[in-house]
Formats: C-alpha cells, structure tokens, sequence
C-alpha cells in the first residue's frame, strides 16, 4: 500500500502540489490585513512579514527609499517564485 502510494500516487500529484505549494508560498508573502488586524506586527516584531515591515518603513518611519528597496526585493521574489511554478507546470 505505500509502495502504491509514494511511486504512484505521488508521482501523479507533484505538478499540483508544487502549484499550490508555491502560491500559498507567494500569498503568505504578501499578507497583510489579517497580521496588521489582529497584532499590528506583534509584541517585539513577533509576527511582523514583510509587507507589515515594508508599511511601518513607508507610513510611520517616513523612509520610503527603504520601503522601496524592500518592495522591490518582495516584488522580484515573488516572480522568481512565479517563475519558478510555471517552469515545473511545463515539465
């Protein structure tokens, strides 16, 4: 049975798993609403990403060359990743 399943079922799954995979990968990368809600970047920058990061860089530290840089950072990742994803889906 997990023979089947590991060189079967597996195999037959992987372009889905990488797909979801890399797009739960970018979405976490790009959240905000939720963390900004709840925590505001949490106690001692506990569950602070990228985006709260990039938001606190722009609005309250009023250093947008920073918040720039690190968007642009965030932007390239993201379409490396993306990339990434629809090279494997070709395959």
């Amino acid at each position: 049975m997990t023979k089947r399943f590991f060189y079967i079922t597996i195999p037959q799954l992987r372009p889905i798993l990488i797909s979801i995979a890399m797009l739960d990968f970018i979405w976490t990368l790009q959240s905000f609403n939720v963390i900004w809600m709840l925590t505001g970047g949490g106690p001692v920058n506990s569950t602070e990403m990228l985006s709260i990061y990039i938001y606190k860089q722009a609005f309250q530290k009023v250093d947008y060359s920073m918040a720039g840089a690190t968007a642009t950072v965030l932007l390239v990742v993201s379409v490396v990743i993306a990339v990434f994803m629809f090279g494997s889906k070709r395959k």
